[in-house]
């Protein structure tokens, strides 16, 4: 659960009182340093979360080819791959669905693919009448075997699926200027000057060595940004928006399309695809949420989340519906407000012409400020690069907050997944 005491500092840039503010860090002091870490609760491992990329993999392309599925491996790097199972339906019906964007967070992804197709082996097939569908199993392999929340070139995946004006766009913002007319949301120098005020405590200069002084100093600098800035607004964009500047630092979007995305273009260029005329896309994710299991789904613009809770309206108990840029956003203490639209993978621009769906599945896993601490502590043991042991240490701790290993989490996530397919299939279908 999300320490009680980050709730209110989390809220608190809505808060005009410093008096208010300064009770929300009293007790957040209290409560973060009761919960310094996510303790990890090894559980017998359900098969379907499979723990190594090696085993992910193996596991992916065995059960492939059992359901009919046509399997196929776009290489990303010289020895691993993104793998994409190909279930033929109605070929105007298509469902994209991506895991392990983020690399590390591909477990939960990747096990609701695994139990989809199994289920595909024992119906005896996948009918024709029904959507086509393509999974797209671990997008970033090179962060999923080494605990990575970026790739092999410190890219951001989830703000990397660009299209040339898009690219043109980021480049621009990386020295601060921007083609957009509006101001609210596209103030580039603005996004570049917030980043650019964190960059000391996001990307420490060498890696971070496990200890109670450690710990003592993220949380003093954690609290100190803050309080600085009136509360945890610029800290919260940061996180979700991303920059175009640091390539070193956390949250880099690239300067360039990556070999990842640059795969699935080609793979839906083909002509196998000309026809689809309605188009969905999944990608999960894990990470920042309220309730560890629970999951956010969240799409770009009003419109797309008026479809969103016409499909869900059964389950608002259930799960977080969001979408970019809603002032009213909750999940996660609202991270999801006044960030720039676009942030999500957009694999359904490759069908112009179609109807589309995109969404992010967010599963929960611990409190976002630990979060934050797992990729700070990673990235910068990874940037230094002097102590392969202690980047293996952080790469585990970074993990563990993505990835919980308790029974609870992992049927959750498989239920919460495998309702998020059906009813989007069924919004095909319609």
């Amino acid at each position: 659960m999300i320490p009680a005491g980050f709730l209110l500092l989390w809220g608190a840039a809505d808060t005009a009182s410093l008096a208010g503010l300064l009770v929300s860090v009293a007790v957040f002091v209290h409560m973060a340093m009761k919960s310094r870490r996510n303790p990890q609760q090894y559980t017998d491992v359900d098969t379907l979360f499979c723990e190594t990329y090696e085993a992910a993999r193996t596991r992916f392309r065995c059960v492939s080819n059992r359901s009919g599925a046509k399997y196929e491996e776009l290489p990303v790097t010289s020895n691993l791959t993104t793998a994409v199972a190909l279930l033929e339906g109605d070929e105007r019906k298509l469902l994209i669905h991506v895991s392990g964007t983020h690399g590390v967070d591909g477990h939960a992804g990747s096990a609701i693919q695994l139990a989809f197709l199994e289920e595909v082996v024992t119906r005896g097939g996948w009918p024709d009448t029904s959507p086509t569908i393509v999974f797209v199993h671990l997008l970033n392999p090179f962060g999923f075997k080494h605990g990575r929340f970026c790739n092999e070139n410190n890219v951001d995946l989830n703000r990397n699926n660009l299209s040339e004006e898009d690219l043109d766009e980021a480049l621009l913002r990386s020295v601060g200027k921007t083609m957009s007319e509006d101001t609210k949301f596209h103030d580039a120098q603005k996004d570049k000057q917030e980043y650019d005020s964190l960059d000391s405590f996001l990307n420490p200069s060498k890696p971070v060595v496990a200890s109670r002084f450690a710990e003592a100093c993220f949380w003093a600098r954690f609290i100190f940004h803050i309080v600085k800035a009136m509360g945890s607004a610029v800290l919260r964009k940061v996180m979700i928006q991303g920059q175009h500047h640091n390539s070193k630092g956390l949250f880099f979007s690239g300067r360039e399309m990556e070999v990842s995305h640059a795969n699935l273009v080609e793979y839906f260029s083909r002509k196998q695809f000309k026809r689809v005329k309605r188009v969905a896309v999944i990608d999960v994710a894990t990470g920042l949420g309220d309730d560890p299991g629970m999951d956010t789904l969240v799409v770009n613009g009003l419109g797309q989340y008026s479809i969103l809770k016409r499909l869900f309206r059964e389950t608002h108990h259930d799960r977080q519906l969001e979408a970019y840029q809603d002032p009213k956003s909750k999940a996660g203490g609202g991270v999801y407000r006044n960030v720039l639209p676009g942030t999500t993978c957009h694999h359904s621009r490759l069908f112009p012409k179609a109807e589309a769906l995109e969404l992010t599945q967010s599963f929960a896993t611990i409190a976002p400020e630990l979060i934050l601490r797992a990729l700070r502590e990673e990235n910068a043991a990874y940037q230094g690069k002097t102590d392969m042991q202690s980047w293996a240490a952080a790469a585990a701790q970074c993990r563990a907050a993505f990835y919980l290993r308790t029974r609870s989490w992992k049927n959750r996530v498989l239920h919460q997944g495998r309702v998020a397919i059906d009813r989007v299939t069924a919004c095909l279908m319609t």
